[in-house]
This record gives structure tokens, C-alpha cells and sequence, in this order.
């Protein structure tokens, strides 16, 4: 855990997230290691109002453990893009980048059993480990 605080969910976060305008919440930024090495940066975003806080051990473990069982939150859905972007002071400075200057970007929306959004997350990924795999199933039309 590199950083976790309150926030206002400012004007141009709320237009890209779906997060209300002006909403409390918890802004928590976690280094994942992969073989020891620093590979994914995550930058979360909770709506407080859902997640007053997160522990400092569940958010080193699994937040979406912490969620659900302590929590209670239905976690439904989400919503992912993935793009490849230059990589930022942060990625730089706690990313084993391996020398290269960009990063995978994952961000991702989450709903809960409502169908309202109380999350938002930008993952930046080292290049080494950045995949992404997509499933596409159309369903026999209806007769």
C-alpha cells in the first residue's frame, strides 16, 4: 500500500467514472509484486459511502475480499478497458519497466447488486506482464 486517503470526486474524475460529482472517497494506491518484482500499480477510487475504509492488511491482500465478506457489498459487474499509454512519474519511479516507456492500462468500472458504480481503478501494468484476453459468445438467435 503506497497511499490511501480521502478525496472529493472532482469534475473531470465523475465525467470519465460515473462516480457522483463532489462524492466522498477513498483513494488507495497498491504496488503489486509478480516474482518479486514490481509489475501492476493500482489506483483505486471507492465511493465512501460504499467502502468507508479499507484496512491496511485487506488492502495488501484482496479488497474485493474485504468487500464482500466484511463488507457485504453484492459486487455485480464491471466494466474494463484496456489501452497502452506513456508511462507517468509514478510507473517510473515503482514499475520495473525494464527500460521501456509505456505501461498497459486497465481501468476498470465496478457496480454493485444495485447496478450503481462505487468504484473506478486504474491499473498500470510493466509491459512484461501485461496481457489481455477477451471472450466473445453470441447466443443461436430465438425462434
Amino acid at each position: 500500500l503506497l497511499d490511501s486517503r480521502t478525496v472529493s470526486v472532482d469534475a473531470g474524475l465523475a465525467e470519465h467514472s460515473g462516480l457522483p460529482e463532489r462524492a466522498s472517497a477513498l483513494a488507495l494506491t497498491r504496488l503489486r509484486l509478480l516474482d518479486g518484482r514490481p509489475a501492476i500499480m493500482d489506483r483505486n477510487i471507492f465511493l465512501t459511502e460504499v467502502v468507508p475504509q479499507i484496512p491496511t492488511k485487506a488492502a495488501e491482500s484482496s479488497v474485493y475480499a474485504y468487500l464482500e465478506n466484511r463488507l457485504g457489498v453484492g459486487i455485480v459487474s464491471s466494466c474494463r478497458l484496456a489501452t497502452i499509454e506513456p508511462a507517468d512519474e509514478e510507473d517510473l519511479r515503482y514499475l520495473d519497466l525494464e527500460g521501456q516507456n509505456c505501461v498497459g492500462v486497465v481501468e476498470s468500472f465496478s457496480f454493485d447488486s444495485a447496478g450503481v458504480p462505487f468504484e473506478y481503478t486504474r491499473s498500470h501494468h510493466a509491459p512484461r506482464t501485461f496481457s489481455f484476453i477477451s471472450i466473445a459468445q453470441r447466443l443461436p438467435a430465438q425462434r
